[in-house]
């Protein structure tokens, strides 16, 4: 059995088919129109690029080494996603995206870039997460949901850098 449910219903349902009690809003802000995901993977592809540059600059200012990499192949993933939602983006426009470039600036310290690149990694993940279920095709879902644990990962490798550093 895949994991995913391709199914849309409107209630969650348990095993037994019967709707279960889950809160309300627990999905509501599920993306269900393709063309709002298209659009909203254009403004992440932005804040990717962006993300990627912080983290250039970010290097800059570590010194130790062990850090320093962990850092850099953050970064290296960042524009790994860039070209994967890109290709998800051509493949349903057959156009490139088209964005406006995003800037962060830099906190003025290390460790308060960790804890912001914490919460950023986290609101990826639920970018991730809502853009997920409006996919039928189940390789983009697997793309997707392939991105949200690498978001995952990052968030643990920057709590580690922030305990480390505080």
């Amino acid at each position: 059995m895949y994991p995913y449910s391709s199914r849309k219903d409107k209630e969650p349902r348990s095993e037994s088919g019967k709707a279960t009690n889950i809160e309300p809003g627990y999905l509501n802000e599920v993306y269900t129109d393709l063309e709002d995901v298209l659009d909203l993977i254009e403004v992440v592809i932005a804040e990717k690029k962006a993300d990627a540059i912080y983290l250039e600059i970010l290097l800059n200012q570590i010194k130790i080494k062990e850090e320093h990499e962990i850092v850099r192949q953050i970064c290296l993933d960042e524009h790994k996603q860039v070209k994967v939602l890109t290709e998800i983006y051509l493949r349903y426009r057959n156009i490139k995206p088209s964005f406006q470039t995003c800037e962060r600036v830099l906190k003025d310290t290390v460790l308060n870039n960790f804890e912001e690149c914490i919460f950023k990694k986290l609101d990826s993940i639920d970018i991730y997460k809502k853009m997920h279920s409006c996919f039928e095709d189940h390789h983009i879902r697997d793309l997707i949901h392939s991105l949200m644990i690498e978001e995952y990962i990052h968030s643990v490798k920057f709590s580690y850098l922030y305990s480390k550093n505080k």
